[in-house]
């Protein structure tokens, strides 16, 4: 983890979209949650990038909020077919 803090995110030139458990409650606690800040500089170095934050603690965001996860790809989908389409 450390050397990929050093080295900065390595990011094709994709779409991507970031889904971070919400591990921190308040403003200050996220700027010091490497994830949540590794999760976000990743985002923020793609080329259309989407930081989406749960609104549960569950580190099996797929099982807990499989709703949301579902609507990502959904969103990513449709957003790549408008994108890649002649």
């Amino acid at each position: 983890m450390h050397d990929l803090e050093a080295t900065g995110p390595h990011v094709p030139d994709i779409p991507l979209t970031e889904i971070t458990s919400k591990r921190s409650s308040t403003p200050e606690e996220f700027e010091n949650d490497f994830i949540y800040q590794s999760h976000k500089a990743t985002v923020e170095a793609a080329i259309d990038g989407r930081h989406v934050s749960s609104r549960s603690r569950n580190h099996y965001i797929q099982l807990a909020e499989p709703r949301l996860v579902a609507s990502e790809i959904e969103r990513m989908s449709d957003r790549t077919r408008v994108r890649y389409s002649a």
